[in-house]
């Protein structure tokens, strides 16, 4: 008789660890992602919000939306698609107003379901550039882009 293990034992001993380590793995996985980061859908917003604007401008020879060019400078403004707003009061950025971006979503450019899961704010620089941004801070970063 002979001692010690041999070795078609010993991998049928690692296939065995690995089989059953894959189907744990397999397992678990959704467990683990079940939730998504919640700056996620921020982020896919902000950057939407952000090119629906920059297309809009290209389109139009370099002119933006007669709504954002009209704004004061350097000031935020809560971005909505019909005069009101949720989340205006819960927003992170001292608002000076509100901004109404319907022409955007009536022009293709945007979905109005992007206005729709927080608030968002735009701010507008001297020379032209737009910051879009959440007003809900996401966990130690700051959502905002500007172009």
């Amino acid at each position: 008789m002979q001692k010690g293990i041999s070795t078609l034992e010993s991998i049928l001993f690692v296939l065995f660890l690995l089989v059953t380590s894959g189907i744990v793995f397999i397992i678990l996985n959704p467990i683990i992602n079940v939730s998504p980061d919640p700056n996620d859908q921020a982020w896919a917003d902000v950057l939407a919000i952000s090119n629906a604007i920059q297309v809009n401008k290209i389109d139009y020879q370099g002119q933006l939306l007669p709504t954002i060019r009209d704004l004061d400078i350097n000031r935020a403004y809560f971005a909505t698609l019909d005069g009101g707003g949720d989340g205006f009061s819960d927003c992170t950025e001292t608002l000076s107003g509100m901004v109404n971006l319907t022409q955007l979503v009536a022009g293709g450019y945007l979905s109005g379901q992007n206005l729709m899961s927080a608030g968002y704010y735009l701010k507008k620089s001297g020379d032209d550039k737009v910051t879009v941004g959440s007003c809900q801070v996401g966990e130690g970063e700051r959502i905002e882009v500007t172009r």
